[in-house]
This record gives C-alpha cells, sequence and structure tokens, in this order.
C-alpha cells in the first residue's frame, strides 16, 4: 500500500484553480488498485455520534479505515 498526496488543490471554493495545481505522473502497472478521494469519506462522523461532543480521533472514518478496507478488498478484487 503506498499513499501518494496531491500538490495544490483540485477542486474548491475558487472558479479557477489552474495556478493552483501542477503536473504530476503515476504509473500503474497489471494488478494494481487506484483510489482517488475526498476528505468527504474520511471526515464523515459515525452513526449516532453527537454533535459538539464528539472525538474526531474516534468518532470519524478515518485514513487508517480507509486503507484497511481497500487492503482487505483490494486483495480479493475480480481481475477484469
Amino acid at each position: 500500500m503506498e499513499r501518494f498526496n496531491t500538490d495544490g488543490m483540485w477542486i474548491g471554493l475558487y472558479d479557477d484553480i489552474q495556478g493552483m495545481m501542477k503536473d504530476n505522473t503515476l504509473s500503474l502497472e497489471i494488478g494494481d488498485t487506484l483510489l482517488l478521494y475526498t476528505d468527504g469519506i474520511t471526515e464523515a462522523w459515525k452513526a449516532g455520534s453527537v454533535k459538539d461532543k464528539r472525538d474526531p480521533e474516534t468518532e470519524m472514518f478515518g485514513n487508517e479505515r480507509l486503507i484497511s478496507i481497500l487492503a482487505r478488498m483490494g486483495a480479493t478484487r475480480p481481475m477484469i
């Protein structure tokens, strides 16, 4: 499992973000899996958590949980 952080802003609050992006290259090999996601998944709150009483360390979906699911599901995915 490798994580690559993006440079600049891909989407956001500005109409024109062209000056905020850089070109990068990433090579994928046969059998590799690429997951693109936004902070909407990693910052999702656990069901039943109470606003203003939530602990971000334990009640958000989080990066580690996403990585764990991808590692588990990536090993069982069918070949296309």
